[in-house]
């Protein structure tokens, strides 16, 4: 890897987020909730002060946003840049040619836009599928890290590794259920450890101890177990790719 590729940012306190992607961050209620959510407890905070937008298409790619529209200044409510819009690509564009080199174009494209305008991208690493879905294999997981750490090499833009604490909660408990049936949408758990994983990337705290429950939802020994998980991913993560921010 390149010095290129922005690491981990020091402690801060993030306002405004956009997020863009499709059904992987929209269901739950959606992660731009949780991850506010966090940052508010983490801050002592009104969840309100958090001016966090989500954009969402089912299904998508990133070739199906209208960037340049959503960044307009006050075409959603907000009169100020925001400080990340994170980019979440659909979950099968490692699988081809074709597909990873028309992620990179976009991603290119989509960060280029976002540093017009005074706001810096992150990329949302997603997760690899699981059984029993038909595409789940052993080295998706590589193929998907690859191209994202590719995307944000040529864009010097941060990797938020969303699948790598997917990857290794389930290698810790091989039982706890990160996914929804088909194998590739996340759980309420999934969506909960994806939201600390983004929390702890781009805020640059650890959201252990965070009290944030999802309304109870989540049980206190699950809670511990997705707070660390997210949190030693990270800080290896970074670790061990000496990016520098």
């Amino acid at each position: 890897m390149s010095a290129e590729i922005l690491g981990r940012p020091e402690p801060q306190n993030p306002k405004q987020i956009l997020f863009i992607g499709n059904s992987y961050i929209s269901h739950n209620d959606s992660l731009y909730n949780y991850v506010k959510r966090i940052a508010a407890k983490a801050s002592n905070e009104s969840a309100r002060r958090y001016k966090f937008k989500s954009i969402t298409i089912s299904g998508s790619y990133l070739k199906h946003h209208f960037i340049e529209s959503y960044l307009e200044k006050g075409r959603l409510g907000l009169s100020t840049p925001f400080d990340y819009v994170i980019l979440q690509g659909n979950s099968s564009v490692y699988s081809t040619k074709k597909k990873r080199i028309e992620f990179l174009e976009q991603v290119s494209f989509f960060a280029n836009e976002i540093k017009q305008k005074n706001s810096k991208t992150a990329l949302y690493m997603t997760p690899a599928y699981v059984a029993p879905h038909n595409k789940a294999s052993k080295t998706m997981m590589e193929k998907v890290q690859k191209l994202y750490e590719e995307a944000g090499d040529l864009n010097n833009s941060i990797v938020i590794p969303v699948g790598l604490s997917f990857k290794k909660a389930y290698e810790i408990n091989p039982k706890i259920q990160l996914h929804k049936d088909d194998g590739s949408h996340p759980s309420v758990l999934g969506t909960y450890l994806a939201a600390a994983t983004v929390f702890a990337t781009l805020y640059g705290k650890s959201p252990e101890n965070n009290e944030y429950d999802h309304f109870g939802l989540i049980k206190p020994e699950e809670l511990v177990f997705l707070q660390k998980v997210a949190n030693d991913t990270v800080e290896e993560y970074f670790a061990n790719l000496n990016w520098v921010f």
